[in-house]
């Protein structure tokens, strides 16, 4: 049965890798993508050579624990693919290479305990698991416990930072918020905590084998990459249509007719009704007033007290409102009537109605046909 998920493991990680390398356009999130699942791919297929290699009493020892070091390249390439999603013009720096260190450390001790040795000491460790009583075996799975979930913590606060930025410049979410891969990065800490349990627990009772806990965690990876690989094939690349000075200049910046711009801003959303644009952008809507992308986001922010996002949903709730009530739109439903407005998502026009309306959208129509 192992051996089942071990294989649609290793197939799905090297088939996504191979769809994502010959994919036309590649951005350079697919290419950390596409690393990402062959490393995966390498990692369980690793993992399955060893099982394999336990189950045949060691005939092989060059394979003992070869999966092990690469587990310290998950969290750098989880961490790599969140930064270049969520940041404009993304690229690596020679700072970087500190992302590797950890798999160095884990990659020398490998060497150390196992590799240096000969084959017959290395089948010897392998059938006591005598190295599970060292202190040093201790002290690096506490060291990996505390990296692999640094890098799963990270990227949540790089994804929560991520869709408080997006509501300054796009007016809808539902496509660009990146919440599937929070719950990959959630599935991923929860196999985590599965494995290392149990790793941990069997050193006081017993119950089974490292290998079998390590085996365990790749068969639950097989369903994270599928999860992983599903959603990330079909994102598209952010801040592709954006220019970067706009997410640079972090300054605030109050034109001295602040009043006569705001009126300016409102006269255009009231009479071009720019909001119906289902994808606009702050970009977008700068062109159309004739104002400055900095000074919109400014004026919003500061005289407005509003994101880009509830500032432009707001009116599409006042127009949805409007619409309604129109006896021209009476053989649509609700959601026909919201994508007329501008929104591109049930669950996003759901979500913005209840926020701005305290009220479900059914609730209201309700309310004012009994009027």
């Amino acid at each position: 049965m192992i051996y089942t998920f071990f294989t649609l493991g290793i197939f799905e990680s090297f088939f996504l890798a191979t769809i994502l390398f010959f994919k036309k356009n590649k951005s350079l999130p697919d290419n950390i993508l596409a690393f990402s699942f062959a490393m995966i791919g390498i990692n369980i297929l690793f993992s399955c050579l060893e099982c394999y290699n336990k189950d045949h009493h060691f005939a092989y020892p060059f394979l003992i624990n070869i999966s092990s070091p690469l587990v310290m390249l998950h969290g750098p390439l989880l961490w790599s693919y969140s930064k270049s999603q969520t940041t404009p013009k993304f690229h690596f720096k020679l700072k970087n290479i500190i992302h590797f260190v950890p798999f160095i450390i884990l990659l020398l001790y490998h060497y150390l305990a196992f590799y240096r040795h000969s084959p017959a000491e290395r089948v010897e460790m392998a059938k006591t698991e005598s190295f599970v009583h060292t202190f040093i075996y201790q002290f690096l799975l506490f060291f990996m416990i505390i990296v692999i979930f640094s890098y799963m913590i990270s990227c949540i606060i790089i994804l929560n930072k991520h869709k408080k930025n997006i509501e300054n410049y796009f007016s809808n979410k539902s496509k660009i918020d990146m919440q599937w891969l929070k719950l990959v990065i959630f599935g991923a800490m929860f196999t985590y905590i599965v494995v290392y349990t149990l790793i941990i627990l069997n050193e006081y009772y017993h119950f089974t084998t490292f290998k079998t806990s390590e085996a365990i965690g790749y068969c639950m990876a097989t369903i994270l990459v599928f999860i992983w690989g599903f959603y990330g094939i079909q994102q598209t690349q952010i801040f592709s249509s954006f220019k970067i000075g706009y997410f640079k200049d972090d300054t605030v910046e109050m034109p001295d007719n602040k009043d006569e711009d705001v009126n300016k801003l409102l006269m255009v959303m009231t009479t071009s009704k720019p909001f119906l644009d289902p994808e606009l952008t702050i970009a977008k809507l700068s062109e159309i007033s004739g104002i400055s992308v900095t000074k919109v986001s400014t004026l919003l922010n500061i005289k407005l007290n509003k994101t880009f996002f509830d500032f432009i949903n707001m009116y599409r709730i006042e127009e949805f409102k409007t619409q309604l009530q129109n006896p021209e739109n009476n053989n649509l439903t609700l959601l026909g009537i919201s994508f007329n407005c501008g929104f591109n998502s049930k669950a996003t026009f759901n979500r913005v109605f209840k926020n701005y309306m305290l009220t479900t959208p059914k609730a209201y129509k309700s309310s004012i046909e009994k009027k």
